[in-house]
């Protein structure tokens, strides 16, 4: 104890995950957003060979659930520097900088909120998400995710090769729905967005509910995008 400065204190359930039958369904803790992670570095993974002139770059950030407005948060300069020294290392500056910068775009992959069998009024019925129906792209009138209909029409084309179904989600225009890092990190670095995510239920609760189908469809999508760029 001696030798110890500082320390922090976690708590967290330390039970395993869990499959609810032959459903497809499972529960476990921080599928928000470790399922939003785990797709992205499985997507990374299946690219990582072919040839591309485009930098393929996964941010993993902290403290989105507290505001994100720390050095290692989306609300800092971590990803607009993270860029300029990556232009800068490929002899870009200036103009040639800012037009690599709007030639790029930016994927938040976070978790969406499901259809719940309990609560079925808190969703639009023309976007309710449902588990095992596959990935979900989410927009809000105010801007609290990225998506754009721009944004979303420039996805859906990169994507064209992904036959399976992409759900939308957009909340009800009379509650106030939830965010993510995505129009956070827009903003920083100026970038055309889409938010993007797994339906699960329960979310931010001990334990959460998503559907294997849609993990697998979601490594799925992204892989389709990282390869359609290169």
């Amino acid at each position: 104890e001696q030798d110890l400065l500082a320390a922090d204190l976690y708590l967290y359930d330390p039970q395993p995950a869990a499959l609810i039958g032959s459903s497809g369904l499972y529960q476990s803790g921080r599928i928000d957003n470790l399922a939003g992670c785990h797709a992205v570095m499985q997507a990374l993974l299946a690219t990582q060979t072919a040839v591309s002139p485009a930098y393929r770059l996964a941010l993993f950030l902290d403290h989105e659930e507290i505001g994100s407005a720390t050095p290692q948060g989306a609300d800092s300069s971590l990803l607009p520097r993270l860029l300029d020294r990556l232009d800068a290392q490929a002899g870009l500056d200036g103009e040639l900088s800012y037009r690599n910068r709007q030639a790029s775009f930016l994927v938040s992959v976070d978790a969406a909120h499901g259809i719940h069998p309990n609560y079925p009024d808190r969703h639009d019925q023309a976007y309710s998400p449902q588990l095992g129906q596959g990935p979900v792209l989410k927009a809000a009138a105010r801007a609290s995710y990225a998506t754009t209909a721009q944004t979303e029409a420039h996805f859906r084309w990169r994507t064209s090769a992904y036959k399976k179904d992409l759900q939308n989600f957009i909340m009800r225009s009379d509650l106030v729905p939830g965010s993510t890092v995505g129009p956070l990190l827009a903003a920083k670095a100026n970038l055309p967005a889409v938010d993007l995510g797994v339906p699960i239920w329960a979310m931010h609760s001990v334990r959460e509910t998503g559907h294997l189908a849609d993990q697998a469809a979601m490594i799925e999508l992204l892989t389709v995008y990282l390869n359609q760029g290169t």
